[in-house]
């Protein structure tokens, strides 16, 4: 893991820990969570890289009857776990994941952009669960590649060091040897908040280009999107 996670710059530089992202990626998983539990069983549920923890406290208060476990070993996490409800189906750990835990879902959401090897990381974790969900940005683009200032905007802000595509999604799932079960674009530039004029005007153009050529290829086009994979270890 990265130094500026243990550090504290990552808090530093994003100290709400993103957590009025948390509505729009609970409506991501809502849906693969209701769709499991009625054929696969779920009663356990890990969040790797949880962050401020407000995504897997959501689920917690929505699915009492799941054990939700969240992993992170960034420092600064005390303050934003201490103002989340105390539910006895979550449990949030200050350190990286144990591989000798197992779950039936594991979650990697906006994780693996931060990851020097996502490969052998999905190729790891997915041993460990029954199901691996992951989001993930689509920030490799004809825009990036014309304006590639975004992309290290993206990189000193927030730490991604993978830009992905879609195919380069696929490829990432096929080399960790997981068979991808579905892709859903998760409409992240209509729904995630903006935080400036520069943010909303980008997610006005991708909604007008995602009217006249679909989301796919808006995404190809303009990049400012996310897919949600859910997979399984072959």
């Amino acid at each position: 893991m990265h130094s500026r996670y243990l550090s504290g710059e990552y808090q530093a530089n994003n100290p709400d820990w993103d957590r009025d992202h948390t509505p729009w990626k609970l409506s991501c998983f809502v849906p693969i969570l209701n769709s499991l539990i009625g054929k696969a069983g779920v009663v356990r549920v890990v969040d790797i890289g949880c962050g401020s923890g407000q995504l897997l406290a959501c689920m917690a208060e929505a699915y009492p009857s799941i054990d939700f476990i969240g992993y992170d070993p960034s420092s600064g996490l005390d303050d934003a776990w201490q103002i989340l409800p105390g539910l006895p189906n979550l449990r949030l750990i200050n350190s990286e994941f144990d591989i000798r835990q197992s779950a039936d879902l594991i979650i990697l959401s906006d994780v693996l952009e931060h990851l020097w090897d996502p490969i052998g990381f999905v190729s790891l974790v997915s041993k460990n669960a029954k199901y691996l969900a992951c989001l993930i940005p689509i920030e490799h683009s004809v825009s990036s590649l014309i304006f590639p200032k975004a992309l290290r905007q993206s990189y000193e802000l927030v730490g991604h060091i993978h830009f992905f595509s879609l195919e380069s999604v696929k490829i990432l799932f096929d080399e960790a040897g997981c068979y991808i079960l579905s892709i859903t674009y998760t409409g992240r530039s209509r729904q995630a908040p903006s935080k400036n004029i520069r943010q909303r005007c980008g997610s006005l153009v991708r909604s007008i280009s995602r009217y006249f050529i679909g989301e796919h290829y808006a995404s190809v086009l303009l990049g400012g999107e996310s897919v949600l994979i859910l997979s399984q270890s072959n």
